[in-house]
This record gives structure tokens, sequence and C-alpha cells, in this order.
């Protein structure tokens, strides 16, 4: 599978259409070209999702900072997607954030589906690409700088659970990227511990392989690999 033949999902209870389209302009810039957003705020939200709505996509890239109008529904409808061999990439920010209204709950959650768990968020401290433990993963390729900018939105994750690997940090220690595949049949899972909109100073800097860092973990997630 291409590049251009992989279908996205991007499902976030981000409210502004900007963001969004942020976020998808990130991953539009590197060849991903099949791109479908669907908003599951509690406010925008025009109907329950169900899997219906989800289980023709190839990989999920999921990113909230508002609370989602039913978050545990949403956290079941995740794991079975991966359960049936779908790709999905969670950024933490809001999703994971264990004192956010925005954080997902369900089974996606409860069982042992994500590398790492909910921790305190963490904002206001200036961050960079710290050590990279897999300096030859698929997602690292073409990835040599990534700025979180000023706010450099996380949370503090330093442990990964089991069956899962760290593939960079950042450079206070806390992960960036991690992976974890439960077995051959179930798809693969990435967590960026990023916010990933980009272009305000508090956001990750647009200088920095950010686009490339994102797009990467979605093609990942599908294939097993990147291209060039």
């Amino acid at each position: 599978m291409t590049k251009k033949e992989i279908k996205l999902l991007l499902l976030t209870s981000q409210r502004k259409e900007a963001s969004n389209n942020n976020v998808k302009k990130s991953l539009l810039s590197n060849g991903i070209q099949n791109i479908e957003i669907i908003n599951v705020s509690e406010t925008d939200q025009k109907k329950s999702l169900t899997y219906n709505d989800i289980k023709n996509f190839d990989v999920i890239f999921f990113y909230t900072n508002s609370p989602m109008k039913d978050p545990e529904q949403i956290g079941d409808i995740l794991a079975k997607f991966v359960e049936d061999g779908g790709g999905l990439v969670i950024c933490s920010c809001g999703a994971l954030a264990d004192e956010f209204a925005s954080q997902l709950q369900g089974r996606i959650i409860d069982e042992p589906f994500l590398p790492i768990g909910k921790q305190t968020f963490l904002e206001k401290n200036p961050l960079k690409l710290g050590s990279i433990t897999e300096p030859n993963h698929p997602i690292m390729k073409k990835v040599s700088t990534f700025n979180g900018g000023k706010a450099s939105y996380h949370i503090d994750a330093k442990i990964v659970k089991q069956d899962s690997k760290v593939i960079a940090f950042w450079s206070d220690n806390t992960i960036l990227i991690a992976e974890k595949q439960r077995s051959s049949t179930f798809g693969k899972v990435i967590v960026l511990n990023i916010f990933p909109v980009s272009g305000k100073r508090k956001f990750w800097n647009q200088k920095t392989n950010g686009d490339r860092l994102i797009s990467n973990s979605v093609e990942y997630a599908v294939t097993g690999d990147v291209q060039d």
C-alpha cells in the first residue's frame, strides 16, 4: 500500500476547524491524501459514533483537547478497530492527561492496548527532541529535529507498558514516541506525546520535522514501514 492509498480518519474533539485543518495539512504535505475528519466533541458531534463509521479506514489519528460526547464508547470502538487490525496513532495531550475532561475512557484505556498510560499534563517548558532509542525505526526517517514550542504540551510519561517500546524521548527525558502491538493480528498503536497543532509560538515549531513525525507515524501504523 502506498501513501496515496492509505485511508486515514482524523478523529478529534478539537472544536477549532483551523486546528484540524492544520493537522490535516501536516499529513497532506508528506503524501497522505485520503483524509476524512470526524469531530466527536460533546457540542459538535451530531450523532453517536459507531464502529461502522470507522471500520473501512486503514488508520485512525486521534487527538483531543475538548470533552467528547461519549468518551467511553469512543474508547471501546477504538479498541475494536485495533483488534480488527486497524492502525492507531494517539496524541497524548488531552486524551491521556489524567486531569483533563477530554481524556479517553473505555476499553482502549482499561485493557492493554496502549504503550503508555494516563499521566499528569505538563506545559510551559520548551522542549526539543532528546535521545533516540530506536534510530533506525521507520518513524524516525528524516526526523532529525523536533521543537515542541514555548508550551511543549505533553504528559509526564516515563515508563512503557508490557510489550511496548520507546522510540524517542523529549529533552526532559519523558517519552516522546512509543509503540505497542499486542499480537500479529492486532493493528499497531503509536502514542505521540505531543499536541499535533503547529504554527503559534506555544505549539511545535514548523521549521522542525513535526509534520514528518506525524505522517511517518500514520504510515508506519498501516504498512510497518515509511517510504521516502
